[in-house]
C-alpha cells in the first residue's frame, strides 16, 4: 500500500512539473536572439555610398537617414528586451 502511495505522488508530481513547465513555454515562449556585425553592415553601408554619383550634400542625407533608422531600430529592440 505505502509502496502505490509512493509511486502515485512521484508520478503526480513529475507530471504536474511536466504541465507547469509546458504551460510556462506556451505563455513565454523563448525570445529569438539575432546578431549582426553593425561596424561590418555600416563599413559596408559607407562603401557603398561612396561609390554612388551624389553630391556631398546627397551624401550626408543618405548617411543621416542611415543612422536615424539605426537608432530607431536600436531604441525600439532596447525597450523590448527590458
Amino acid at each position: 500500500m505505502k509502496k502505490t502511495a509512493i509511486i502515485n505522488f512521484i508520478t503526480g508530481s513529475l507530471l504536474s512539473a511536466l504541465l507547469i513547465i509546458s504551460v510556462q513555454h506556451w505563455f513565454f515562449p523563448p525570445t529569438n536572439i539575432i546578431t549582426f556585425d553593425m561596424k561590418k553592415t555600416t563599413d559596408r553601408f559607407l562603401v557603398q555610398v561612396s561609390k554612388l554619383d551624389l553630391t556631398e550634400a546627397q551624401k550626408d542625407q543618405l548617411i543621416a537617414k542611415y543612422n536615424n533608422t539605426l537608432k530607431t531600430v536600436l531604441e525600439k529592440t532596447r525597450k523590448v528586451t527590458r
